[in-house]
């Protein structure tokens, strides 16, 4: 066992845009069946913050903004509070996640928080990519009036386990 493992949580951070669009996949229909879709024709979207660990772990936080160093702030501080007080987080080059308020904030927390970065442009290296993809696979196909009904709907999912968790080490280290 290596020392970070024992005394920190390792989680890999990534955020998401959700658009209220439809995200509309392929399908099959009977063809005697007059088949008709309702769409919202709307630019509201929001914003999921997400978090990645071992032993099936997948914390997650919406926000209505967009993804900046204020909801980044708020996300590691939820964190802290999920996770207990040391963090090792894994994350990507995001301006945000590399501003003065961070930088600031990690000095306080006195290496209670590490993060380190993944190699810019390399969102394949990162598996929480691959729960992005899990989760969205649940909006395919749906109509939603606001991003309030598709966060509840998306929450839901996430607290019943309809969403499969990536696993983490079997996905960096097959």
């Amino acid at each position: 066992m290596n020392f970070f493992s024992t005394v920190y949580t390792t989680l890999c951070l990534d955020e998401s845009t959700n658009k209220i669009a439809p995200n509309i996949k392929r399908g099959w229909y009977p063809t005697e069946n007059n088949i008709t879709t309702s769409i919202n024709y709307t630019r509201e979207k929001f914003q999921s913050f997400g978090a990645l660990g071992n032993n099936d772990v997948f914390f997650c936080r919406f926000y209505d903004d967009k993804s900046n160093t204020d909801s980044f702030l708020d996300f590691l501080e939820s964190l802290q509070k999920q996770f207990g007080k040391k963090l090792l987080l894994f994350a990507d080059n995001a301006s945000y996640h590399k501003s003065v308020r961070v930088k600031n904030f990690l000095k306080a927390s006195k290496r209670k928080v590490i993060i380190r970065y993944f190699p810019a442009y390399t969102p394949e290296l990162n598996p929480i990519e691959i729960q992005w993809r899990e989760e969205k696979k649940g909006t395919a196909n749906q109509f939603f009036v606001n991003g309030s009904e598709m966060r509840k709907h998306m929450q839901k999912r996430l607290d019943n386990g309809d969403v499969k968790v990536v696993k983490v080490f079997k996905y960096l280290m097959p």
